[in-house]
């Protein structure tokens, strides 16, 4: 009698991937879930902040702040906080 064996690629040469390489997978698809997360809530926050205008009015008021204060030639802004 003669052992057949099946035609094609076998197993035997199949290299299964190193532990470092399945440990550096998994760290890099959770720094990604967590950048992705963060990313979320920072739109979500600043969108809110925004109001109808989105993100892009806050954006804007970044680069010209005196253009949401309208015919105001001084603004007052009060920082409250605790030096140790």
């Amino acid at each position: 009698m003669t052992s057949s064996k099946p035609i094609g690629p076998s197993n035997e040469n199949k290299r299964r991937p190193s532990p470092a390489r399945r440990i550096g997978g998994v760290v890099l698809i959770a720094v990604l879930a967590v950048a992705a997360v963060f990313g979320g809530i920072l739109w979500s926050n600043v969108s809110r902040i925004g109001g109808s205008g989105g993100a892009s009015s806050v954006i804007g008021s970044l680069r010209d702040p005196r253009g949401q204060f309208p015919g105001k030639d001084r603004v007052n802004i009060l920082l409250i906080g605790k030096d140790y």
